[in-house]
């Protein structure tokens, strides 16, 4: 990063600091806006963000979003009407005591202008169905949802966050026509939290300060990377022998668990997940908006991964306003590349399975 100079900016305007840093990066040289709150009654963020369905998870984002300051704008669309409504009254009245931004129940042409749109409508897997079964119904839900959104938002990004999250990308960037780099999954932004949260507890370090990744698919076949996670420019390994607490196959073998499983503990005990991946929505949405260039595992379409093509999964991403800016090729020991290429494997298999459905749909 620059020091000051005479290009850079400090702009002041009702009680707001807007500091415009030249940054130097990789990909290439560019401006970024820190915005600097004085008034935490002020607007949020500037942008206007779409949420189709309106159950746990749409609701929840939207108020992660209203009360983060991340959209300036949220138009929340379920077939329910009477349930978006009173999730947007609901927030509404939570909004002043964050950032005077605003949310109405609303439906496809009010997406109109919106930079980003949400998807987390789809059907639930019911007891004794069967992964293609659920997969049917999902794909059936997107064809009425997704024309709609590129009919009336052509410009957006999508985030797809309906499960099996990384196959309906793959359908979502089939049905909106839209590049690739415009239609991202969720992905294991939200496991990847998990997998640091863990660490942290165990090592005695915040969960902000450990990078670590979980790969693949969002579900049972996610990889958890050990061999490159670090703290502190420290190998976490090491930094666990050094603070007696070493990572054995028995800690290893219970943080896995705890990753990989959480989501069923979750929902045994109340019904559904919702918070963590409404943080996880609102963090990706904020890497769009402030056009970070952040590194972030989301989901998106990659032509090769350890040898399967075509395929919909999560490596760590560089994220801005065009959506994916950069997927950086992780380095793995032998194990993780191979569990890496199962989890390609299996979501290749269901990927072609769901766009098979749509070609037959069509004909």
């Amino acid at each position: 990063m620059t020091g000051f100079n005479e290009a850079d900016k400090v702009i002041s305007s009702g009680g707001k600091i807007l500091v415009y840093i030249e940054v130097h990066e990789f990909l290439r040289p560019r401006k970024i806006a820190l915005d600097v709150r004085l008034n935490p009654s002020e607007k949020g963020g500037n942008m206007k963000v779409g949420i189709i369905g309106a159950g746990a998870v749409g609701s929840a984002t939207a108020f992660a979003l209203i009360m983060k300051g991340v959209a300036r704008k949220v138009v929340l669309i379920d077939a329910n009407e009477k349930k978006a409504q009173a999730e947007a009254m609901d927030i509404a009245h939570a909004a002043p005591f964050a950032y005077a931004n605003k949310i109405k129940a609303g439906n496809y042409e009010d997406l109109k202008g919106a930079e980003i749109v949400i998807v987390t409508a789809g059907a639930n897997q019911k007891p004794g169905e069967t992964r293609i079964d659920l997969l049917g119904r999902n794909v059936k839900i997107f064809e009425s949802i997704i024309p709609q959104i590129a009919k009336n938002a052509p410009d957006t990004t999508l985030i797809i966050t309906a499960n099996p999250a990384d196959i309906m990308t793959e359908v979502a960037i089939k049905l909106s026509g839209f590049p690739k780099e415009r239609v991202i999954g969720s992905g294991t932004v939200l496991d990847t939290s998990r997998f640091r949260t863990l660490l942290g507890y165990h090592l005695g370090v915040s969960p902000q300060s450990i990078h670590a990744y979980v790969l693949g698919e969002h579900g049972d076949s996610e990889v958890l990377i050990w061999s490159a996670g670090d703290a502190g420019s420290i190998h976490i390994e090491d930094l666990a022998r050094m603070v007696g607490k070493p990572l054995t196959p028995e800690v290893k073998a219970e943080i896995d668990d705890g990753v990989r499983n959480s989501a069923y503990k979750i929902i045994d005990g109340k019904g559904a997940t919702f918070y963590g991946i409404a943080g996880a929505l609102s963090r990706i949405c904020q890497a769009i908006s402030n056009n970070e260039y952040a590194i972030l595992t989301v989901s998106s379409h990659h032509e090769d991964v350890e040898g399967v093509k075509g395929v919909c999964l999560s490596l760590p991403t560089v994220i801005g306003k065009r959506g994916v800016h950069q997927v950086i090729k992780p380095h793995l020991n032998e194990a993780e590349a191979k569990a890496l290429r199962e989890s390609a494997q299996v979501m290749k298999q269901y990927s072609d399975q769901a766009l098979a459905m749509i070609d037959a749909t069509a004909k």
